[in-house]
């Protein structure tokens, strides 16, 4: 299960990408996230994927509170990109 719990992520820069978002998706569930362009989209990927930390809120997969990259979370990008290790 995947629990997303009043998350909020707040760029150096003073933008506001999320504020207060929550979601909970239950074990076979599928979720699409739609939006228009700056709607924070890209950020909660980025957030559940590890590759970023909220400013507040949590995200729980399975109980266990994600707070870096997760091997159980995957994402693919429209463009490569290389991560360090």
């Amino acid at each position: 299960m995947l629990d997303i719990r009043s998350l909020s992520k707040v760029y150096p820069n003073g933008t506001q990408a999320l504020e207060k978002f929550s979601l909970s998706v239950s074990e076979g569930e599928v979720v699409a996230v739609i939006g228009g362009s700056g709607c924070g989209k890209s950020t909660l990927l980025r957030l559940l994927s590890g590759l970023e930390s909220p400013s507040q809120g949590e995200i729980r997969l399975n109980d266990k509170r994600l707070e870096e990259p997760d091997p159980l979370v995957n994402i693919v990008f429209q463009e490569p990109r290389l991560f360090p290790c």
